[in-house]
């Protein structure tokens, strides 16, 4: 599973839970090896609602703007994954829409209780 990104078996979160915390993960991707950092970007426990944010980054990449592939992440407790942003490949390769500086971005309109 990719989780949309270009990182096979990403992982997405990692205790604990706090503003900082980072972790490496080793990948491969069209035949070359690649180092992604994952930050904890932020914590929000507002009203009761947990929110967290991450970042990966992945720098000296061919093919993405500047030569870096980033990732932003916010998970809500309760939801799950709720925004995410990606950079995608300067070859037009993206099949979705690509805003602005080759990002594509997703966010969760409406969340449905069963």
């Amino acid at each position: 599973n990719t989780l949309n990104s270009i990182i096979p078996n990403q992982t997405i979160l990692k205790l604990p839970l706090k503003v900082d915390n980072c972790w490496k993960q080793e990948f491969t991707y069209k035949g070359t090896e690649y180092e992604a950092t994952t930050t904890i970007a932020s914590v929000n426990d507002e009203d009761n609602i947990t929110k967290c944010t991450t970042t990966t980054i992945v720098t000296n990449i061919d093919g993405y703007l500047n030569n870096t592939y980033r990732e932003e992440r916010t998970y809500e407790k309760g939801k799950g994954l709720i925004f995410f942003s990606v950079s995608t490949p300067l070859d037009g390769s993206f099949p979705y829409a690509v805003f602005e500086n080759n990002i594509f971005s997703y966010i969760l309109d409406q969340y449905i209780e069963k």
